[in-house]
């Protein structure tokens, strides 16, 4: 369970939210046990999922878990009839598989804004619908910072009540412990870039986000040596270290190509020494919600 905010941590607080919520079984039940034994105390929903109905019935019956809804429009099916989505699904009516395929169709104008709002709408119509009281705003393989998309994110939050949303301001320097790649490291230079042109977009939304996002290079590997650098790392205001833990996915699963290493992840979330640390640096454990309420 989360460690409520009270004050004792002189402002260095931490959303420790969960990726993939309702993507598959394993998946979703370990992120119920991170938040339940564990420092997790945020996580985003994806409304295509095969295990929606298991996350969905349990965010609704605790709403101490901070919900948020994982934006798709790569990998999976939309909630939208293919002939809705034409410009985003392939021939089987699925979404495109990745970001690369999906930056290719964008960037020569193939793919429709109206069509990207109408899905994105139904996903979230989709989570109200199942009884989730919906914090915040993310997406796979952070597409909603794509500027054009990024717009119509910042639309459908404020069309939606949705006061927070993820926004990764990655500290430049790579740590060390953390196993990130050089190709991992050379796929945050976009994120930098679509930050600085979003941030104009964002300051006059007054939707809020925190200031530092943790656990992009080690992304699927945060395992106990990666989380205690971030941990020991955690500066001033409120940051987000987002994370995959799971229960472990069986051969035949269409993601066990990620190679993540969702167990690893879940046992570090629930490692006592991961309590000990974060109560000797007076880190409070926080949500997007309690981010939303804190004074401008």
């Amino acid at each position: 369970m989360r460690v409520p905010l009270t004050g004792a941590a002189a402002g260095r607080r931490l959303i420790v939210n969960a990726d993939d919520f309702g993507l598959t079984l394993p998946i979703t039940e370990g992120t119920i046990d991170a938040f339940e034994r564990g420092i997790l105390t945020s996580a985003s929903f994806v409304a295509t999922g095969d295990a929606f109905a298991r996350a969905a019935q349990y965010a609704a019956s605790h709403p101490d878990l901070d919900a948020g809804v994982h934006l798709m429009i790569v990998h999976s099916s939309p909630v939208l009839p293919p002939e809705e989505t034409r410009s985003l699904v392939q021939e089987d009516g699925r979404f495109l598989p990745g970001y690369g395929e999906f930056m290719a169709r964008y960037l020569s104008g193939g793919v429709r804004d109206q069509e990207v709002e109408a899905e994105w709408s139904a996903q979230i119509a989709r989570l109200r619908g199942a009884g989730v009281r919906i914090t915040h705003l993310d997406s796979h393989q952070h597409l909603h910072l794509v500027p054009g998309l990024f717009r119509i994110a910042l639309r459908i939050a404020r069309a939606n009540g949705i006061l927070a949303m993820r926004f990764p301001r990655v500290p430049t320097v790579l740590r060390r412990a953390e196993r990130g790649s050089v190709r991992r490291s050379l796929e945050f230079l976009p994120l930098r870039l679509m930050e600085q042109s979003n941030l104009p977009h964002l300051n006059a939304s007054g939707i809020r986000t925190p200031d530092r996002f943790f656990g992009f290079h080690s992304t699927g590997h945060l395992d106990q040596k990666a989380l205690r650098s971030v941990l020991f790392g955690v500066p001033q205001g409120t940051s987000e270290l987002v994370c995959h833990p799971g229960m472990g996915e069986p051969d035949p699963s269409p993601i066990v190509g990620w190679e993540y290493e969702w167990g690893a992840e879940l046992e570090a979330l629930t490692s006592p020494e991961t309590r000990r640390i974060v109560d000797s640096q007076g880190i409070e454990l926080t949500t997007f919600a309690d981010l939303a309420a804190l004074p401008v």
